[in-house]
């Protein structure tokens, strides 16, 4: 699983956010309507692994020391991105809202 391919999914399908939680599947916001990915149920490692590819060190650092971090993170030729991870009942999660390039 990999968040370059769940965030250009979440961009094709003209999700505004991209939800990505323990225990459940990569879940999409579509219309004010959580939607629900065919992938597989997320577990803590797969949620830290889709963490860290969008954060670098100083970041991930933060988000250990204080439970939560605010940033935007950007693909080029895909799209740009505010995020906010946090640490919930025990995991990690973080949400994507996608930021319109046009």
């Amino acid at each position: 699983m990999d968040l370059v391919e769940l965030l250009t999914i979440g961009i094709d399908r003209k999700a505004s956010d991209v939800h990505l939680t323990v225990g459940i599947p990569p879940t999409y916001r579509i219309d004010g309507t959580l939607v629900p990915s065919v992938e597989r149920k997320l577990t803590q490692e797969d949620t830290l692994y889709l963490i860290k590819q969008a954060m670098d060190e100083k970041k991930l650092n933060k988000l250990y020391e204080t439970g939560e971090i605010d940033f935007s993170y950007s693909i080029p030729s895909v799209g740009r991105f505010r995020v906010n991870a946090f640490r919930q009942r025990g995991s990690y999660a973080m949400v994507l809202r996608i930021i319109p390039m046009e």
